[in-house]
């Protein structure tokens, strides 16, 4: 009798050991796994911020950019500055802190654009980690001494074949001799002739009011942009379209067409 109870002891330390060893290992998750811890804090514009960032952390920086329309986002890590020893991901939002001006991207040797519409006067940065590789970063909002803006024009009725490099935006700019106010834009990606993966956000002649987008896929037909209430300067281009690939791994050809909305 005394045996049996060894046995049946032994048996149940063994087995509350196991149970004890799982639980601990199921403790320590991967940090991506986990509900990210998040922390608020402000960025003063036009100044450089030295941070930290640790494993499993979303840093939420709130700027006040009240009065400019453009400003642009750049960050420095150990990707391109030895000084610092974090390597991080960078967005933007809108200040609803969920419409993206742009999300997750990865290389901050470009800076990165925000078309503020007038009526935006906060803008939301999130800042994560690369593979967990914490540590310090900088990060700075501005608006440049020359707003450089280049884009490539884009002809009505013609199939146009482009490629994205890397992660930085492509834009794309369409006159009409016609007086016409409405358009179909068309896209293609991620099929035979074409292997990028992109999204597409369309502006108004102002460059900051949205028309649609960011759109990953395209409608059946096409997108359309109407223009028919407002009021057009057409030595300008009517409308703008800006391209950028979902992320580092998905960049390649690709294919726009703008035409007349019949």
């Amino acid at each position: 009798m005394k045996q049996t109870k060894s046995i049946k002891l032994t048996v149940f330390c063994f087995l509350s050991l196991a149970i004890i060893l799982f639980i601990g290992c199921t403790n320590i998750s991967d940090p991506e796994t986990r509900t990210p811890e998040i922390i608020n804090k402000t960025l003063i514009f036009d100044e450089l911020k030295i941070d930290v960032i640790g494993i499993n952390q979303e840093i939420w920086y709130d700027v006040d950019f009240t009065g400019y329309n453009f400003v642009r986002i750049i960050w420095e890590e150990n990707e391109n500055n030895n000084e610092y020893t974090g390597d991080v991901s960078v967005s933007a939002y809108y200040e609803d802190g969920i419409t993206p001006y742009f999300e997750d991207k990865n290389n901050s040797y470009s800076s990165w654009q925000c078309n503020n519409p007038t009526t935006e006067t906060n803008l939301k940065i999130k800042v994560t980690t690369n593979n967990n590789i914490q540590g310090t970063f900088a990060i700075k909002v501005y608006v440049p001494d020359m707003d450089i803006f280049e884009s490539s024009g884009l002809p009505l009725d013609r199939l146009m074949e482009y490629e994205v490099n890397d992660e930085r935006f492509k834009w794309f700019s369409t006159f009409s001799f016609e007086l016409e106010k409405k358009f179909i834009v068309e896209w293609f990606e991620k099929n035979n002739l074409f292997d990028a993966d992109i999204k597409v956000t369309a502006y108004k002649q102002d460059r900051c009011t949205i028309i649609f987008g960011p759109e990953d896929t395209m409608n059946n037909n096409g997108n359309i942009i109407d223009l028919t209430n407002d009021s057009l300067n057409y030595d300008k281009p009517l409308f703008y379209l800006k391209v950028e690939s979902k992320n580092e791994e998905t960049i390649g050809s690709f294919a726009l067409k703008v035409k007349l909305y019949e």
